[in-house]
């Protein structure tokens, strides 16, 4: 959802509904719960977005969510449990849940399993059509996987995988104006 045409004080009232709803255990469409959830995660409020990730739906968007605020609060093994693989991922978010598990890792000190695992992840050579399909998760790898790598002292690796997620997130953002 794009809020850039939306006034802030009207995405806060959203939010803010959302929240009361969700509190009351209403039944909502989880993308707007999630909406909500990212949104105070823009805001920095990672509280505010695990509070309402503890109510939210369980899906793939609104779990991606949770594991991010979580991941923000250092609650990460619950974090990581969110993270884990699942076959019916979309590429696209199959790469942000790697990517986030990435850094989680980092955040752990385990940055060699990070930046193992971010190297043998085939995230480097990823194809363009890849990179257009995967958009936003695949540039939340590359980003993450950059940073593993220069938690290793790797700046050339680095700079290559934040080049891929500029690549990445120009592609996908090309095919969503094409429609």
């Amino acid at each position: 959802m794009n809020h850039s045409s939306v006034p802030p004080r009207e995405v806060a009232r959203a939010v803010v509904w959302v929240e009361s709803m969700t509190r009351q255990n209403r039944a909502l469409p989880s993308s707007l719960v999630a909406c909500a959830m990212e949104r105070r995660l823009a805001e920095g409020d990672a509280p505010g977005a695990a509070a309402l990730g503890e109510l939210a739906p369980r899906d793939a968007r609104c779990g991606l969510a949770f594991a991010r605020a979580l991941q923000r609060l250092g609650r990460r093994e619950q974090a990581l449990a969110l993270l884990e693989p699942d076959v019916e991922d979309s590429p696209k978010l199959r790469w942000a849940k790697q990517g986030l598990r990435w850094r989680v890792w980092v955040d752990q000190g385990d940055a060699d399993l990070a930046a193992g695992e971010a190297d043998s992840s085939g995230v480097d050579a990823a194809e363009p059509d890849l990179l257009a399909e995967a958009g936003e998760g695949i540039a939340i790898a590359l980003l993450w996987g950059a940073y593993a790598a220069l938690t290793q002292g790797d700046t050339q690796r680095a700079t290559e995988r934040l080049d891929r997620a500029e690549s990445a997130v120009a592609r996908a953002s090309s095919a969503a104006a094409q429609g």
